[in-house]
C-alpha cells in the first residue's frame, strides 16, 4: 500500500459543486447546486457571501439547488463553502469542499 493510495486516506461523502454567477434583471445572482454522488441520503449545508442554506436529507442522486441574490448589478469573484454529512461505513462524517466562482457584473 502506497500513501497516495485512495484507499489509505480519509472517509469522504462524495458530492459535485457546480457554481455559476448569473443576471437576471440586471442584478447578479449566484447560483449552486450540488449533487449527491454518495450511495445514501446526505445533509449539504451551503455558506456564500450572500447568504447560506441547509438541505437536510438530499436522496443519492438529487441536487440541492439554490439562486443567492446579491442586491446588485455586480458581484466580485469568491468562493462559496459546502458541507456534506453522511455516513461512510458506518461513520458520520462530514466534508468541506469550497468552489470559486467568477466574478459578474449586470446590464439591465
Amino acid at each position: 500500500v502506497f500513501a497516495d493510495d485512495p484507499g489509505t486516506g480519509p472517509a469522504t461523502v462524495p458530492v459535485t459543486v457546480t457554481v455559476e454567477p448569473r443576471c437576471v434583471a440586471g442584478k447578479a445572482y449566484l447560483a449552486v447546486r450540488v449533487r449527491n454522488d454518495h450511495d445514501a441520503a446526505v445533509a449539504i449545508g451551503v455558506v456564500t457571501a450572500f447568504g447560506e442554506r441547509s438541505f437536510p436529507n438530499v436522496a443519492p442522486g438529487a441536487n440541492a439547488y439554490q439562486s443567492f441574490a446579491t442586491r446588485a448589478a455586480s458581484a466580485a469573484a469568491g468562493s462559496v463553502t459546502v458541507r456534506a454529512t453522511g455516513t461512510v461505513d458506518g461513520e458520520e462524517v462530514t466534508t468541506v469542499y469550497t468552489a470559486d466562482h467568477a466574478g459578474v457584473t449586470c446590464t439591465a
